[in-house]
């Protein structure tokens, strides 16, 4: 048992240290999204953007949804895409409760305060 918990202390120092060397990553890094969020942020910044890692290009996508109202904090969609060294295309996403909401939704963006405000104006 002792062999298998400092693989797993070795491993887990890998991954630290890997977010300020990239050079440290392997391919199946790119499946822990959090990681992988770490070593952009760190290198890159935290917008959009791409890098090289594990030989593989990989493209960052955020995008930002606002709550309804518009008054509170805005939620953050992070998505990353790979092609993987198998030619098999992959994606990691984490998604904000706000995506889901009405005013980023065409479809219900109806009876919202703001909307109101528009169509009244217009008449």
């Amino acid at each position: 048992m002792g062999d298998s918990l400092r693989a797993q202390i070795a491993e887990r120092r890998r991954k630290e240290r890997a977010v300020k060397d990239p050079s440290l990553i392997v391919e199946s890094d790119l499946a822990d999204h959090r990681l992988i969020d770490r070593v952009f942020m760190q290198n890159i910044g935290s917008g959009s953007g791409s890098r090289v890692l594990a030989g593989i290009s990989v493209r960052k996508q955020v995008t930002g949804y606002k709550s309804n109202s518009g008054k509170s904090s805005t939620g953050w969609r992070v998505r990353f895409d790979w092609t993987g060294s198998d030619g098999t295309p992959r994606h990691s996403d984490d998604s904000p409760p706000e995506a889901e909401n009405r005013r980023n939704d065409p479809d219900r963006y109806w009876g919202l305060y703001e909307y109101s405000l528009r169509a009244t104006r217009v008449q």
